[in-house]
C-alpha cells in the first residue's frame, strides 16, 4: 500500500514540473546533475551502471556523429554516450567549436558519476540570408543554432553557414587527455515534398515469410519548378546508392494504425498489442498516438542497447517526460514556432536485454511517431525483395504516388533495414524500409466449429463458452469450419461476429463498420478469433455465401459452397483468409 502511494506522489510531482514554465536558458549557465525547472534544480534519479571492455575507467562514443540532413526550420539531434566504470566521479569539460560563436563563448562541463551519461546535440536552422561572397555574388547563408546540453546544464552557439557538407570537430576534456568527436551534418535547401504516412519512414511490422507486403508513398512538390525525380532500390542498381548514404542506426517501430485513422481514440496496431500499452486519454491524430493535458501514459516495451524516439513540434506543442525502467532520463520540450517532427535520442550504451520506455506528458500537445531501437543488426534483403511502382515522374503542383512492395519470400527470420533513394532534380532523399520476419512455426492457430439450425449458421471457437445458446437455439453441430490465428499473429486482424435476432442470421467481418453491409438489426457480439486480410503462406480464401431470401450468411473454404446454390445462397466475396 506505501509503494502503491509513493508511486502516486511521484507521478503526481512529475506532472507538476511538467506544467510549469520552460527555465530561462543563461549561456554558460553551470548546474548539476538534474533538471532545472522554474530557477529550481531538481535531481534525475540516475541510469542502472553497465559494463563494458576493460581498460580506462571513461569512455566516450561515438567518435563521429552524422547527423545527416539540415534544412531550413528542421531540427537534427544527436548522443554521445560518456560511461565511467570507476568508483569515483570523472570532471569533464567542452569548449566551443572553432568559429562558433559568442565570441566569449562558454564551455559546458560536468562530473561523471559512476554509469551513464549524456551528452545532448541538437543542431536548428532558420532566417535565411543573402550575403555577398568575394566574388560579388550573392550567396544564402543559414543561421545555425548548435546546442549542447548535459544534465541540467545547456549552452548555445551560433554560426552562419553557407549551403554544403560540414564537419565540426567537438573537444570533450577528460583527465589526462583529450577526447574528440567528429560532428557532420550537411545544411540544404528544402528538396521534395514527401510524406509517407506523415513519415519518411516505412514500416511494415512483423510478418511470415513468403507474404508481400505493400505500402503507398506520396510525392509532393513543394518548389515553383517542375521537378523529375526517380526512385532507386538497393537492387542490380545498388551502386546508384550513393557510398555516403548515412547508414541506418536501429529498428523504426511505427505506431501508426492505418485502420485506426480518422477514429476518436487510438488503437494500437495489432502486432504492436503486446508491447504498446497506453493509459489515459490518447487519441489518434493521423493514425499516430496523440495526447493533450496531463496523466496521459505511453509504455513501450523492447530489446536493445538503447532507444531513440520520433516526436512531433509545434506552437502547441508541451512537454513530455521519459523514463527508462522507471527511471527519469529526460524532459522534452515540444513547444517550436514551426511544425516539423524530429527524432530525438533518448539513451545508448544500455545492457542487451528488455527494456520499459514510458512517456508521461504535461501540458500541451503530444504526438509520438514511434521508436528508433538501437543494438539490433539489420540485415540486408535478396536482390530483387523491393519493388516500386512508378520508379520516376515528373512533378509540378500535383501529388504523385508510388508503391513500395517487400517479397519476403526468400528471407530468414530476423530484422531488415535498407534505404531506396529518391533522386530529384531538386535533391535526393533516403527513405528508409524496415521489416521483421519470424518463423511461421511461432503463428498459433485454433479451430473454427460451425452450427446449424432451421434459420442459419453459428461459427465459434469456444463451443463450451456458448453451451446455452447452442442448445436454446436448436443449433447442431457441423464439424470443423476452418481454422483462425491468435490475436498476436502479425498481418491478422480481429474477425468481428454479429447477430440478427429477428432472421437468426450470423454475420462476420474484420471491418469493425461491417465492410460496406447495413448492420441495422444486428447486435454486435465481439470477436471469434483473428484473419488474415491478404494472403499467407499455407491460407486460403473464406467465401461468404449470402440467401437473399432468408438473410442468412454462410462461410466456407470451398469455392462452390458446399453445393448451398441449391438452396438459394450466391457468393458474396471473401471474407478473408484462413487456414
Amino acid at each position: 500500500m506505501l509503494r502503491f502511494c509513493a508511486k502516486k506522489i511521484i507521478i503526481a510531482a512529475v506532472i507538476f514540473l511538467l506544467t510549469l514554465p520552460s527555465p530561462q536558458l543563461v549561456l554558460g549557465e553551470k548546474k548539476g546533475p538534474g533538471l532545472i525547472k522554474n530557477g529550481r534544480e531538481v535531481s534525475a534519479l540516475p541510469l542502472r551502471a553497465v559494463a563494458w571492455e576493460e581498460g580506462n575507467a571513461w569512455s566516450v562514443a561515438p567518435q563521429e556523429l552524422d547527423l545527416g540532413r539540415l534544412e531550413a526550420d528542421h531540427i537534427v539531434n544527436g548522443l554521445i554516450t560518456l560511461k565511467n566504470a570507476g568508483a569515483g566521479s570523472v570532471p569533464w569539460s567542452l569548449e566551443a567549436p572553432e568559429g562558433w560563436g559568442p565570441e566569449e563563448a562558454p564551455a559546458l562541463s560536468g562530473d561523471l558519476k559512476t554509469g551513464l551519461d549524456y551528452l545532448r546535440i541538437s543542431l536548428r536552422s532558420s532566417m535565411v540570408r543573402l550575403q555577398d561572397n568575394p566574388d560579388g555574388k550573392k550567396v544564402k547563408t543559414y543561421n545555425i543554432q548548435l546546442r549542447l546540453e548535459a544534465g541540467a546544464a545547456a549552452v548555445i552557439y551560433q554560426r552562419s553557414l553557407p549551403l554544403g557538407d560540414y564537419r565540426e570537430q567537438l573537444h570533450i576534456i577528460l583527465p589526462g587527455s583529450v577526447s574528440m568527436i567528429s560532428l557532420k551534418f550537411k545544411v540544404a535547401e528544402e528538396t521534395l515534398g514527401l510524406v509517407v504516412g506523415g513519415s519518411p519512414r516505412l514500416d511494415f511490422g512483423i510478418a511470415a515469410p513468403g507474404r508481400q507486403l505493400e505500402r503507398q508513398i506520396k510525392i509532393a512538390n513543394r518548389s515553383r519548378e517542375t521537378v523529375k525525380w526517380r526512385i532507386i532500390v538497393p537492387a542490380g542498381r545498388r551502386s546508384d546508392i550513393p557510398e555516403n548514404l548515412p547508414p541506418l542506426k536501429g529498428r523504426y517501430v511505427s505506431f501508426l494504425n492505418e485502420e485506426n485513422k480518422g477514429g476518436a481514440v487510438y488503437a494500437p496496431p495489432p502486432y504492436l498489442k503486446d508491447v504498446l500499452e497506453l493509459s489515459g486519454k490518447w487519441l489518434e491524430h493521423a493514425g499516430y498516438p496523440s495526447a493533450s493535458g496531463s496523466s496521459n501514459q505511453l509504455k513501450f516495451h523492447f530489446s536493445g542497447t538503447g532507444i531513440g524516439a520520433y516526436l512531433w513540434h509545434g506552437p502547441d506543442g508541451g512537454r513530455l517526460a521519459a523514463y527508462l525502467d522507471d527511471q527519469l532520463i529526460y524532459v522534452y520540450d515540444g513547444n517550436y514556432p514551426e511544425r516539423g517532427r524530429e527524432e530525438l535520442p533518448l539513451v545508448d550504451g544500455l545492457s542487451e536485454g528488455l527494456h520499459v520506455l514510458t512517456f508521461l506528458n504535461g501540458e500541451g500537445r503530444t504526438v509520438i511517431e514511434g521508436v528508433n531501437i538501437y543494438g539490433k543488426e539489420l540485415k540486408k534483403g535478396n536482390p530483387g525483395w523491393i519493388h516500386v511502382t512508378p520508379d520516376s515522374g515528373t512533378t509540378t503542383r500535383e501529388t504523385d504516388y508510388a508503391n513500395i512492395r517487400l517479397d519476403t519470400q526468400q528471407l530468414h527470420p530476423g530484422q531488415y533495414g535498407e534505404q531506396i533513394l529518391i533522386d530529384s532534380s531538386q535533391g535526393d532523399i533516403a527513405l528508409g524500409v524496415f521489416v521483421e520476419i519470424i518463423p511461421e512455426q511461432t503463428l498459433k492457430f485454433f479451430d473454427i466449429y460451425r452450427y446449424v439450425n432451421k434459420r442459419g449458421y453459428l461459427y465459434t471457437n469456444n463451443p463450451q463458452a456458448e453451451a446455452n445458446q447452442l442448445a436454446s437455439g436448436g443449433y447442431r453441430k457441423e464439424g470443423i469450419a476452418f481454422r483462425l490465428f491468435a490475436t498476436e499473429a502479425p498481418g491478422t486482424t480481429k474477425f468481428y461476429r454479429w447477430y440478427n435476432g429477428k432472421n437468426g442470421d450470423h454475420y462476420y467481418s474484420y471491418d469493425f463498420k461491417g465492410g460496406g453491409k447495413s448492420l441495422a438489426g444486428y447486435v454486435f457480439e465481439g470477436s471469434i478469433g483473428n484473419i488474415a486480410t491478404s494472403r499467407l503462406t499455407n491460407t486460403r480464401e473464406l467465401y461468404r455465401w449470402y440467401n437473399s431470401k432468408t438473410g442468412a450468411h454462410f462461410y466456407t473454404t470451398d469455392q462452390k459452397g458446399e453445393g448451398l446454390t441449391r438452396k438459394g445462397y450466391k457468393f458474396d466475396g471473401i471474407a478473408g483468409y484462413v487456414r
